[in-house]
């Protein structure tokens, strides 16, 4: 993971200069440095949801967890709220990133682009030559966290929340959110001639994480594509 900082404005000023009229790509970059401010916003929040109920001994977790006051109730069911949504949030941000980066690599490397709708990020790391790019691409995108992160969207989309709740392990002295393990399947897309049906063609089990160590690893993933981004731009030799 690279601790630089992509110089995005660097880049649309090259699109600008080299490719006059290129908006949508300038559009796309504008996005990600957006994206990327939100991302921090949501993490922040998931993060932080539950130090009013944070303490030494965790009497104030204990508390809240089992609603032994009617006041504290109240917050404590609010910081549960707080934390789901953000997290949710800080997930599908990083997850959407990937797509629209996709989109930039897309445009401004690949020799022959996807189609819009056919663009995404394995597609276009299968197509890319070898290079810095492809081979941290590849890294990244068959990492433990980039298919926690993905498989998590998807399950959340297509399925059901996953349970997320308070807890507490005096073993660890930890306190906090937690989420469920999960599986997910991904049935294989039936062809024209054989029907396939009732076959998967991905199956994953992850097991339960604490919010704060999903959320490291968000932030690891999300990290990875400043890295990504100075190899786009040193292969259209941006100053």
């Amino acid at each position: 993971m690279t601790s630089e900082v992509w110089d995005v404005p660097a880049l649309v000023e090259w699109v600008q200069r080299e490719r006059a009229g290129d908006l949508k790509t300038v559009e796309l970059l504008g996005s990600l440095s957006r994206s990327s401010r939100i991302f921090r916003y949501h993490m922040v929040l998931a993060r932080d949801a539950f130090k009013d109920f944070k303490d030494d001994d965790h009497l104030k977790m204990t508390v809240g967890m089992f609603g032994a006051d009617e006041d504290e109730g109240v917050a404590f069911e609010n910081a549960k709220l707080v934390s789901e949504a953000n997290l949710i949030a800080s997930i599908n941000v990083v997850r959407n990133s990937y797509d629209i980066f996709a989109q930039v690599v897309n445009s401004l490397v690949l020799d022959n682009p996807f189609k819009v709708h056919d663009c995404n990020i394995h597609g276009v790391c299968r197509t890319l030559a070898p290079s810095e790019l492809k081979t941290t691409l590849e890294r990244v995108v068959s990492s433990g966290w980039y298919y926690y992160l993905s498989d998590f969207t998807n399950t959340i989309k297509h399925r059901q929340l996953l349970k997320h709740d308070p807890s507490i392990s005096f073993v660890e002295n930890i306190s906090g959110g937690k989420i469920e393990r999960f599986t997910y399947e991904r049935p294989i897309q039936p062809s024209a001639k054989s029907k396939t049906s009732n076959r998967f063609g991905e199956h994953r089990s992850h097991p339960s994480y604490w919010v704060r160590d999903v959320l490291q690893g968000a932030v690891e993933v999300h990290n990875e594509i400043r890295a990504c981004g100075q190899f786009v731009s040193r292969m259209l030799m941006v100053p």
